[in-house]
């Protein structure tokens, strides 16, 4: 193969790299936003939670029915959480996939014996 035939294939499989870099980072920013979302909404949980145990303590008849609405709020962010765990636990698998991907990537593995290669050629051309 000539120099240039092989530094555009490197510089092809270079870019693909990158790519798929790109979509990883993606990923993990991904993930931290609904990390971030689950926090916010554990602290919410735990806010709602303190409330009821004040409103425990001075339950009457009437605001029975104010328990149950609370509880069902509660129940609620609890959903949440749980539908956030699921997208996050996803997500992680997207990246160990990912990861997985590009630390197995035949291009990536030809892209430095390319490189090698061209810097061969290169050498070979000076002398």
């Amino acid at each position: 193969m000539r120099a240039e035939d092989i530094e555009e294939v490197y510089n092809t499989i270079k870019l693909y790299n990158k790519k798929k870099m790109e979509e990883s980072d993606n990923l993990f920013l991904d993930k931290s936003k609904i990390m971030e979302q689950i926090q916010q909404i554990e602290q919410e949980i735990n806010r709602v939670l303190q409330g009821i145990e004040q409103r425990l303590l001075d339950l009457d008849p009437d605001q029975k029915n104010e328990y149950e609405t609370i509880r069902e709020e509660n129940q609620n962010y609890i959903m949440k959480i749980y539908q956030l765990r699921e997208e996050l636990t996803e997500l992680n698998a997207q990246i160990y996939e990912g990861e997985n991907k590009l630390r197995n990537n035949q291009n990536k593995m030809e892209a430095h014996k390319l490189k090698d290669s061209i810097n061969l050629n290169r050498e070979k051309k000076k002398n």
